[in-house]
């Protein structure tokens, strides 16, 4: 009987070991079907650049003046249907929002990997500005998506368009949060350290945050974030050019944008950022 459970514990940290299922878990079916709702919405088709065939949603803005379009990442979990709630509240202040899904999340093609997923941001960036050349372009990530985020813009061929990037709830170190993410339960505290060294670090966002300016840079992070710990913000802060700001959200690392203060702060930032442009 130990002999099987020692065995039924090593099958189970081997499926661990694979990067995609420690950084990605994607979600197929949506979880609600969007045409039921009163979203106003536009399907997206977008193409990366090796051909893998991406999903999404514009949201175009509502009750007020048009002021930019926010690529929104968002988080290493679900779909878009998931993600909606975080991204949609920004239409009612003047921004479209583009809203799409990685590869292998909801109706993109393919399987989610980190050099893949960047091909996928790249995509997006570059639609929002063929859409309409004129238009003020914000890139903004969530959790997982403000740690690809860093990478992706620093290392983006139109950087230089970007009005600013918004990191919410993001991560310093691949590695490092997979290790804080195992160490808080008994079972996987003794393999931290082996698994997270089979995560590449090659786009570890410590590495890229400094890469993102010129561009405006802004921080977002709770101190008690339950899921990716405050200090993984104050590293990527120290280690970021200028310009550059720091704002404490409230609450936990889910329910940031369920909180009014939390959606204020955002709001007075990018409303400085896009009427003085």
């Amino acid at each position: 009987m130990r002999y099987m459970r020692m065995i039924w514990l090593l099958v189970m940290l081997s499926g661990l070991m694979a990067c995609t299922q420690l950084v990605f878990q994607p979600q197929k079916q949506h979880a609600f079907d969007i045409k039921k709702t009163d979203v106003v919405y536009e399907n997206i088709a977008l193409l990366a650049e090796d051909g893998t065939q991406l999903h999404g949603w514009w949201l175009p803005h509502t009750n007020s003046e048009f002021k930019a379009v926010i690529v929104f990442l968002h988080g290493n979990a679900g779909n878009v249907t998931y993600h909606l709630g975080n991204a949609l509240w920004l239409t009612r202040h003047g921004f479209d929002v583009l809203l799409f899904d990685y590869r292998g999340f909801g109706f993109s093609q393919g399987q989610a990997d980190l050099s893949g997923v960047m091909k996928d941001i790249s995509a997006a960036i570059h639609y929002s500005f063929e859409r309409n050349n004129k238009q003020k372009v914000i890139v903004a990530g969530q959790s997982l998506g403000a740690s690809i985020g860093m990478y992706a813009v620093a290392q983006a061929a139109n950087k230089d368009k970007v009005s600013a990037f918004l990191a919410i709830s993001g991560f310093s170190d691949y590695q490092q949060i997979a290790r804080d993410v195992l160490s808080n339960w008994w079972l996987t505290w003794l393999f931290q350290w082996p698994l997270s060294l089979t995560i590449e670090s090659e786009y570890r966002p410590l590495d890229f945050v400094a890469g993102i300016s010129p561009v405006p840079l802004l921080i977002m992070h709770s101190k008690h974030d339950e899921i990716i710990p405050y200090y993984h913000a104050k590293a990527l802060y120290a280690a970021a050019n200028k310009p550059k700001q720091f704002v404490e959200l409230k609450g936990s690392h889910n329910n940031a944008f369920m909180i009014k203060e939390n959606r204020l702060q955002l709001i007075e930032y990018l409303d400085k950022l896009t009427i003085s442009e």
